[in-house]
Parts: C-alpha cells; sequence; structure tokens
C-alpha cells in the first residue's frame, strides 16, 4: 500500500515537472522570437513578441512552482532511495552474519572486502587482511587459482580442498561466484563450507556397512510390519536364500514350526516395548534343512527416539547345539555308568562291614588289642567308602528323575537337619527369623542345606562351633547363607573346592567325601542359582546360594 502511494506520488510529481517544463519551453520560444522581432522590424513578430512577454510574465509563477515541486520530489526520491540502500545493506549484512558457512568478499585483486563472524571463527582474525595469500598463507594453491578465475572469466566454481585453520585440519567445499559489482570489477564471492564432520559420518558410516555386510553373523533390517528390507551376505550363505527373493517378504520363511506362537508373542512383545530379545531358534534354509541360531533383536531409533525399524543379528550356532547334543549323550552315558558301578559296589562294601563284625563276634575273648584297633579302621574305612558311594549315586541320579513342588518352611527343614546331622555337644546352630516358607522342590534343597551345614561342622576343629543360617530376599529369588566360625579357606582355594572329589584336609581327619559342595554347585545352577564362598584363612567361612522364589517346571530334578 505503502509501494503503491509512493508511485502515485511519483506520477504526480512527474506531472507537474512535465508541466513546468513545457510552459518553460513555450515561454523561451516566445522570448526569443520577441528579440528576433525587434532585431528585424518585423511587424508581425513584434506583435507575437509582445504576446509572448506577456505569455512570460504570466507564466512565471507556475514555472518556478513546478521547478519547487520538482525538486523537493528528487530529494525525496533520493532519500528513499538512500534509506532503501541502507535497508538492504542491513538485510544483506544480517543475512550474511546468520549463515553459518564462512564467506569472503574479495575484490579483482584479491583484497579481502568482506568477511562474516563464521569466517572469523573459522580462518582467525586474518580474515580481514589485505590479501587473501597473506590472511591464509596455507590455502592452497588450487582454490587461488579458481578465485582468480572466477574474477577474470565470472564463471561458478566448486572444488574441494584441505586448508589449516584455527581449529586444525578441515575438509573445506569452496564455491566461488563472480560479485557482479560496478564499484568492485572482478570481485567475487567465496562460500567455504566445511564438511569435515559430513566426511567422518560417512566414512563411519561406510565402515559400519562393510562391518555389516561382511559380518559372518545373519544381519536382517525389518520395517515395522516385519517386512525385510536388508539382509548381507551370511544370511544368504547361510540361509541359501538370495537378497532378492527375500527382501519386501517377512521373517516366516524361516520359521521351521519348532516354536510356539507364544514364543513369537513375547518377541513382538517384547520388541514393541523398546527392550532387545535374545534367544535360540531353530530356523529353516530354503532347501527345508533347519540350522540352530543365536539370536539378538532390537529396534532402531530415529533422532526423536520414534522407532521406525527392527534390526536381527543370528549366529550360527549349529555346530555348538550338536556338539551339546553329543556331550549330553556322553554325560547321560556316564552317569548311567557311574550309577551302575556306585550301586554294584555298595553292597560289596556292606557285605565287609557285616563280615568284619562277625568275625569280630567268633573271636570274642580272643581278639587283642591290635586286632580290635585293625577292625576297627576297617569298619571307619568301610563306612567312609559306603558314604562315597552314596554321594556318587546322589550325583549320578541327579537330573534322572522328577520330583514335585511342594510347600516348604525352611526353618522347620533345617531343624529336621540338625537332628540328621546330631551335631556334638560344643556345635550350636542360629537360624535367622528371616528363612521363608516357599513353594519348591524340597529334595533339593534339602540336599543343599544339608551338605553346607555338614560341611561347616566337619571341617571345625575349636572347642566351641557356632553355625548361622539365614537368608534375604533378591526381587525373584532368595539369598541364602550358611556361616561358620571354623578355621576358614584361604581365597586361592575358592574355586578348587567345588570340584569333584576335592578336600583341603586328608579324609581320614575330615571324614569328607569330596563330593559333597559339587552336588550343592550343580543343584544350585541347574535351577539357574549361583554359589559363592567368602572366606579368609582363620576367620570362618560364609557360603552363599541364590535359589528361585517359585519353583521352575523345567528344572523339577531329583537327586534321589
Amino acid at each position: 500500500m505503502r509501494r503503491a502511494g509512493h508511485a502515485a506520488g511519483i506520477h504526480i510529481e512527474a506531472g507537474w515537472v512535465a508541466t513546468a517544463v513545457l510552459v518553460a519551453v513555450t515561454a523561451t520560444e516566445f522570448v526569443i522570437m520577441l528579440a528576433l522581432g525587434r532585431s528585424l522590424s518585423i511587424e508581425g513578430l513584434s506583435a507575437a513578441g509582445a504576446d509572448a512577454g506577456l505569455l512570460a510574465l504570466f507564466s512565471a509563477p507556475v514555472i518556478y512552482f513546478g521547478v519547487y515541486r520538482a525538486l523537493r520530489w528528487f530529494r525525496r526520491a533520493h532519500a528513499q532511495a538512500l534509506g532503501d540502500r541502507q535497508h538492504m545493506e542491513a538485510i544483506a549484512q544480517t543475512t550474511l552474519e546468520s549463515i553459518g558457512d564462512p564467506v569472503t568478499v574479495l575484490d579483482g585483486e584479491m583484497r579481502v572486502l568482506y568477511a562474516n563472524g563464521a569466517a572469523l571463527k573459522q580462518f582467525g582474525p586474518s580474515a580481514r587482511s589485505a590479501r587473501v595469500s597473506e590472511a591464509w598463507p596455507a590455502l592452497p594453491a588450487e582454490a587461488l587459482e579458481a578465485l582468480r578465475a572466477t574474477a577474470q572469466t565470472g564463471d561458478s566454481r566448486d572444488l574441494e580442498i584441505r586448508l589449516d585453520t584455527a581449529s586444525g585440519r578441515r575438509a573445506i567445499i569452496l564455491t566461488v561466484n563472480a560479485l557482479g559489482s560496478e564499484t568492485h570489477p572482478g570481485g567475487v564471492v567465496a562460500v567455504w563450507r566445511d564438511v569435515t564432520n559430513l566426511l567422518e559420518m560417512d566414512l563411519a558410516l561406510r565402515k559400519s556397512s562393510r562391518a555389516v555386510e561382511d559380518s559372518a553373523n545373519i544381519v536382517i533390517i525389518t520395517a515395522l510390519d516385519g517386512t525385510i528390507e536388508y539382509v548381507n551376505r551370511a544370511f544368504e550363505t547361510v540361509t541359501g536364500w538370495t537378497r532378492q527373493e527375500v527382501v519386501g517378504q517377512t521373517p516366516r520363511l524361516l520359521n521351521s514350526g519348532a516354536h510356539s506362537q507364544e514364543t513369537y508373542a513375547e518377541l513382538w512383545r517384547t520388541l514393541s516395548q523398546g527392550e532387545v530379545w535374545h534367544g535360540e531358534m531353530l530356523n529353516r534354509r530354503k532347501d527345508g534343512r533347519t540350522f540352530w541360531a543365536s539370536v539378538s533383536l532390537s529396534a532402531i531409533r530415529d533422532a526423536t527416539g520414534r522407532v521406525t525399524h527392527y534390526f536381527g543379528i543370528e549366529e550360527d550356532i549349529t555346530t555348538r547345539k550338536q556338539a551339546e547334543e553329543a556331550l549330553e549323550r556322553k554325560l547321560r552315558e556316564l552317569d548311567g555308568f557311574s550309577y551302575a558301578v556306585a550301586h554294584d559296589l555298595k553292597g560289596p562294601l556292606l557285605g565287609i562291614q557285616r563280615l568284619a563284625g562277625w568275625i569280630e563276634e567268633d573271636l570274642g575273648a580272643a581278639l587283642t588289642p591290635q586286632l580290635r584297633q585293625s577292625f576297627e579302621r576297617l569298619r571307619s574305612r568301610s563306612a567312609r567308602l559306603v558314604g562315597l558311594v552314596d554321594a556318587v549315586l546322589r550325583y549320578a541320579r541327579l537330573g534322572r528323575e522328577q520330583q514335585p513342588v511342594e510347600q516348604v518352611d525352611v526353618r522347620a527343614l533345617v531343624g529336621e537337619l540338625i537332628e540328621i546331622i546330631d551335631p556334638p555337644p560344643h556345635c550350636t546352630f542360629e537360624l535367622a527369623p528371616s528363612l521363608p516358607t516357599l513353594e519348591t522342590h524340597r529334595i533339593l534343597l534339602f540336599e543343599v542345606l544339608l551338605n553346607l551345614m555338614r560341611n561347616a561342622i566337619q571341617h571345625h576343629r575349636g572347642e566351641k562351633a557356632r553355625v548361622w543360617v539365614s537368608a534375604s530376599r533378591e526381587e525373584h529369588r532368595y539369598r541364602f547363607c550358611v556361616r561358620d566360625d571354623g578355621p576358614g579357606i584361604a581365597p586361592k582355594h575358592h574355586q578348587a573346592i567345588f570340584e569333584v572329589f576335592r578336600t583341603l584336609q586328608p579324609v581320614t581327619a575330615s571324614g569328607s567325601t569330596g563330593i559333597g559342595l559339587t552336588l550343592v554347585k550343580k543343584i544350585v545352577e541347574e535351577l539357574g542359582g549361583t554359589v559363592t564362598v567368602e572366606s579368609e584363612e582363620g576367620e570362618g567361612a560364609a557360603f552363599f546360594f541364590t535359589w528361585p522364589a517359585e519353583a521352575q517346571a523345567s528344572a523339577r530334578q531329583s537327586p534321589s
């Protein structure tokens, strides 16, 4: 609106100027005619000159008024043009300073006329030096040549250079354009775009892409609906499907039918919650053969945290699974053999014990003190062998039979164990109030606590012995502790004591079979728990083991 009014004013002022000029020209013509008439004494011209004089006399105010208006118009137009120019210069200055890329303006002699804030920050205060070659002595020759070539020809140029700046050596995309200014002919505008970070990101991306493509593990990327968008070469090698065949399909083509719908429902539920899913799956190849894979699935998020894709890594563990199955078969065979041997040994050992007793009774008064001592050793050692055979049988039976889950009052269970152990008078047990009641495999917990409590008494050599049994709740499990004030265990033996048939004292002194802690470790780990010991030599020992708060249906095995 303002511009329209301004334009209308210009037209009005232009009209006044035109009128004033026309009147002035006409009056001038008549004055000239009057002068000519007088000099030539021509009557007609004299009369005309008189009329012209009168016209000039009466038109003088009009002329002066028109000229006055014209001068005012010219002043206003000049002021308006000057203001517009300053306004445009301010806009250009603000625009250049707000640009993140360094911008410099150079004249035809390569002197720096202007450098924005980004240029000063990137190149340092020297960006305002007289000549660009002085401002940046390290400027590559090809960059200086590009600036000069554009100054001479006016052609735009783009090139990538390496430049030492205040922030170090950087990769720069230099864009040069002709300035197009009459006041600075041959000038150029140079934009120096720092692409170092972009190049580094591109290099990292290409490295990651190459690592994924060349990975020995299968890599799959899918859309949110499960549609496959990418697979690497390992996928093609392991499954037999080509990339062209599977892109646009879903991972269902790998479904072997070995897993339940609940497994896949849990998988998708985990992913939809933004968590990572881990598991082992039996997949199907293109030719119908199956292979085992250790699978890890996770979500890919954008910069805002929104899930855009799913990412899967699968390791072919078929060979490992086959080896594990073969090992399991061998272990089952070994367990069966151990069970048979132990069972067959137990009968003769019990027979030896009975026979020794009969011989001792038959000798009666003829039994000398030396013979009595020999028979005592025979009974003691045969009893130890029977105990060892019983331990081997329990160890071999672990995992062979099903055991029902029942409610167990652990405090009452420990009381039963104390009666079975029948500790000597100098030994006392202290039970914590925190001992729980839980649904679990009673026989398994019985076996673990029995071995730990018996172990605490067997190795105690003091005049008084104290054993503490306690438990604490930790999320979905309990942490039990059996602590004693005995001789303790040096840290260097903390791992060895869980090995089968390993004892730290002679078996004749402790009566240990060397299999109790091994049995404890096997039971606890079968149920997904851990067993550890904290002890220093001479400071007693504390055995900790974790136990599920709720029985696991998949591990309901009994050693008896």
